[in-house]
């Protein structure tokens, strides 16, 4: 357990505390052991004033005090402080210093089909970030962290929150329809020889 963590994330939701006159700033990013996006809260408004939903940002956070009734063995225990906010920079394998120069969203196009789930995109981001960080789809070489975090959530949303259900003993291994044997085994044909239940072989569905 740290006392301080430094986060590279982007902004979901920046607003006013429900019960003051201060902030509350919710990162992308999640604590160890956490399910859920962070949130940080403060009073001095002058420390998130600079700073907008969608930025792209590296959080210094320092633990806090110790909720009511939590066990102090957990990161999420603690309410965490915000201790600076500064822009990616260079050395962080992202393509721009300033964050002025973040480049913009494309222009959604009709002929694409529906308007895009605002929800299902940032369920799909928080799962982007969650493989990158876990080291399931790492960031390649030679890529900026903030393009591969978009590529990687706009793929997510496409290719699996949009994708239509498959039908009943579909093979994902090879994106091919199957058809069901007498046996109850499904299988398709695959470069000349049949693949049952995911597995290849010679042996035909009967």
């Amino acid at each position: 357990m740290t006392d301080t963590l430094i986060l590279s994330t982007l902004i979901q939701a920046k607003g006013q505390q429900r019960n003051g006159p201060g902030w509350a700033l919710t990162l992308e990013a999640k604590l160890p052991q956490s399910r859920y996006a962070t949130v940080l809260y403060g009073q001095d408004w002058a420390d998130v004033d600079a700073w907008d939903v969608g930025d792209a940002v590296v959080a210094t956070i320092r633990r806090g005090n110790l909720k009511t009734d939590k066990d102090p063995a957990y990161d999420t225990s603690y309410f965490w402080d915000l201790v600076s906010l500064r822009p990616p920079t260079k050395d962080m394998s992202l393509p721009y210093d300033d964050i002025a120069d973040r480049p913009t969203d494309p222009v959604y196009d009709p002929a694409d089909g529906p308007p895009p789930n605002p929800a299902a995109i940032g369920a799909c981001a928080n799962h982007a970030v969650d493989f990158i960080v876990a080291g399931i789809l790492p960031l390649p070489e030679g890529r900026e962290l903030i393009g591969w975090i978009r590529e990687v959530r706009d793929r997510l949303y496409r290719d699996v929150n949009q994708a239509p259900l498959a039908p009943s003993g579909f093979c994902y291994r090879h994106n091919a329809t199957c058809q069901q044997g007498k046996t109850g085994a499904w299988g398709h044909r695959f470069e000349g020889q049949w693949c049952i239940d995911g597995t290849v072989t010679d042996v035909e569905v009967v």
